[in-house]
């Protein structure tokens, strides 16, 4: 069974030491959360949607929105698989800022990875690149686009069961000749449809595997004696 994670405005609950910076290989040009802010994600779909937005210039720029962090994982490998990723996007201008992507049948760069809260320290990482080319930039301005494109995560190891989270990082490579404001949007409530509008966006990420996020409860066995 798939492991689905939404995206949530809320800041994580995670005790121990989260990233206060982003642990990409890119630089980024401009951030729309401070690097040091970790959100949520978790099983539950959203209630309201939120939006985070970075006003483009006339530049290529690579840019960070936030970070998304799991509930802790129980276990001690991440399998290699084809992930999903789910997010709502928005221009003001589609002619020149180019965004979420320039043209059709482009991709989008993520960075997943896995962090150990107990250390501050990342585990491994899942992907720190490219998705599948398949992500369309939007027909009209101003329109909240669904987009869902895969990507190809591999296996990390050496996980301690209770202490380790996915990290998602929300990045964009923009190629703009205009100013405007670019916005994601998550923590809604309607599920996504490859290039629809939606304006109460569920933007997510998704695994194949069935992930362990709650420790096994031991069930006590009451045995009756009966005296002859």
């Amino acid at each position: 069974m798939a492991t689905r994670f939404y995206f949530h405005a809320a800041n994580s609950a995670i005790s121990g030491t989260l990233p206060t910076t982003e642990q990409s290989t890119l630089t980024a040009a401009a951030n729309g959360d401070a690097q040091s802010v970790n959100r949520s994600m978790n099983t539950t779909i959203g209630t309201a949607v939120a939006n985070i937005g970075i006003t483009a210039t006339s530049s290529t720029r690579d840019l960070y929105f936030t970070k998304f962090v799991s509930p802790l994982l129980y276990q001690t490998t991440i399998a290699a698989n084809t992930w999903v990723y789910g997010f709502n996007a928005s221009e003001p201008n589609n002619l020149a800022i180019n965004f979420p992507v320039s043209g059709s049948n482009q991709p989008v760069y993520v960075n997943i990875y896995v962090w150990r809260p107990s250390t501050g320290t990342k585990v491994g990482t899942i992907l720190d690149g490219n998705t599948a080319s398949t992500v369309d930039e939007p027909a009209s301005a101003i329109t909240k686009t669904d987009h869902i494109v895969n990507c190809t995560g591999a296996s990390v190891s050496g996980l301690t069961s209770g202490d380790a989270v996915i990290i998602i990082e929300i990045w964009f490579r923009t190629t703009s000749t205009a100013a405007g404001t670019n916005n994601i949007y998550f923590d809604g409530t309607t599920a996504l449809v490859e290039n629809a509008t939606n304006s109460d966006a569920a933007s997510y990420l998704e695994t194949p595997e069935n992930l362990v996020l709650s420790v096994a409860i031991p069930q006590t066995v009451l045995i009756e004696w009966e005296e002859s």
